[in-house]
């Protein structure tokens, strides 16, 4: 996003973001780390393997080191107090959307590439979206699109989980949040999707016909396209989901939300809703499969619940399958890390810091630490139980939607989606992989299983 005169007009911290030059600083060879090969920096370790790379560095260099890739120079704070202070930010020095810099192209205009005031004005509408009574309304729809997905989906014969939830999930956020049924059109929207995401972890943010960001940016422009297009029908409609509520607000002069603002808030959204849930029930997947005791206690408490639907209210009270996808966000957070750039010069643990420096907040590698987890490579959702507490040491030890002012909006959407797929799913499924399969799982741009998750869907009623 670009900061407008209006955007910034006497807001002294938004004036500051928007002088920061386009390029981090360099300045940042006095600070523990390594910046590794000319020109490409450690771009081809991390996309080799991301986690076992940060993990090298942290035990090199400790949790606060600087590093390079994909053309920029950046500070790693890779611990939990680190994390608040970026997070929370009490200084007001951290900008998100310069940050997020990668997205400015791809996911224009959204809160997530907006700070303080500019943030706060645009997230308050928003909010509510995921209001209680309103959540409960999303509820009742997701119950009969969830139900009505699976019985689609093939039984007694192999296919590919993540294929069929992307697709799922698709059409969920398009009824949910669009208002529409997409039918044939899902596939051209999925495939927009597809070549959005793709852009995000690359070497060059550089418009060159054939090359992923060109497919990227032209998956972006079809989507804002196709929700342009319908702004103007949307403001005569009397529609509650999110698209024709926010067109309503842009006909209100005092918000101050232009069309350009509609489209960005809701294209957010739907890529937030979409793929970072379909990385979460994937991944979900692959950890029941391979752990299927896990499967059978989340099918157990299904079975227990009256009624063949989960409403809002009976999503809270599922503490076995809460501890199942509590546990798949820690090992697998749907958000690798959380960029931010400081404003001004700052100290943190005796590191002085320059203004302009990209900040990466490493939530696997707080995810994945010793000071926080016992055995934390291991799948254990029992950590999360009562007596064991392991998730209380600190507040900010288990950050899958971030924190402070910027945390996700949509948590409770993410928490409600996914209990009301397990609770179809499991309570009229079994779903398994080969005997003897081991699984990978890609981490980049999001986590999602190598080989699209192949798995065996059989009816147990």
């Amino acid at each position: 996003m670009t900061m407008t005169s209006s955007d910034t007009a006497n807001d002294p911290l938004l004036e500051s973001i928007a002088e920061l030059s386009t390029r981090p600083t360099k300045k940042l060879d006095h600070l523990p780390g390594d910046y590794g090969m000319p020109v490409f920096g450690n771009s081809f370790a991390i996309l080799k393997n991301a986690r076992a790379f940060n993990h090298r560095m942290q035990a090199k260099f400790g949790t606060v080191y600087r590093s390079s890739a994909f053309f920029s120079r950046v500070v790693v704070f890779a611990d939990a107090d680190a994390a608040q202070y970026a997070l929370m930010d009490k200084e007001q020095n951290f900008s998100s959307s310069k940050g997020w810099f990668m997205l400015k192209h791809l996911l224009p205009g959204g809160i997530l590439v907006r700070d303080f005031a500019n943030h706060r004005k645009h997230r308050r509408p928003l909010q509510l979206a995921f209001k209680s009574q309103v959540m409960a309304a999303y509820g009742d729809r997701l119950n009969r699109l969830i139900q009505e997905g699976l019985e689609e989906w093939p039984t007694d014969k192999e296919f590919l989980f993540q294929d069929h939830i992307k697709s799922l999930l698709l059409d969920n956020a398009a009824t949910v949040f669009l208002g529409a049924e997409l039918g044939e059109e899902s596939k051209k929207l999925n495939r927009a999707f597809v070549d959005l995401i793709g852009g995000i972890v690359i070497f060059m943010h550089r418009r060159i016909p054939g090359t992923k960001f060109d497919r990227a940016m032209r998956g972006s422009e079809y989507l804002k396209d196709w929700l342009h297009e319908r702004i103007d029908e949307r403001r005569s409609s009397s529609a509650t989901d999110i698209f024709t509520s926010l067109c309503h607000l842009a006909d209100d002069p005092e918000n101050g939300m232009s069309a350009q603002d509609v489209v960005g808030h809701t294209l957010l959204i739907l890529f937030a809703a979409h793929d970072t849930t379909t990385s979460t029930l994937s991944t979900m997947m692959s950890v029941m499969a391979e752990h299927p005791q896990w499967q059978e206690a989340v099918r157990e408490e299904m079975l227990a619940v009256e009624g063949d639907s989960l409403s809002f209210q009976q999503v809270a009270d599922l503490p076995v399958t809460d501890r199942v996808f509590r546990e798949t966000l820690r090992c697998f957070p749907a958000v690798f890390m959380i960029p931010r750039r400081s404003i001004r010069a700052f100290e943190y643990q005796g590191h002085k810091i320059p203004a302009n420096t990209l900040i990466h907040v490493g939530i696997d590698q707080i995810h994945r630490s010793e000071k926080y987890w016992t055995n934390p490579n291991q799948f254990d959702p029992d950590r999360w139980l009562p007596e064991r507490a392991e998730n209380k040491g600190h507040p900010f030890q288990w950050i899958p939607f971030g924190g402070g002012a910027h945390k996700c909006l949509g948590f409770k959407f993410a928490d409600m989606q996914v209990k009301i797929f397990l609770f179809h799913l499991l309570r009229n499924y079994k779903i398994e992989a080969k005997k003897g399969k081991k699984f990978s799982i890609d981490l980049l741009p999001i986590p999602l299983p190598s080989d699209k998750l192949p798995v065996t869907m059989t009816r147990l009623r």
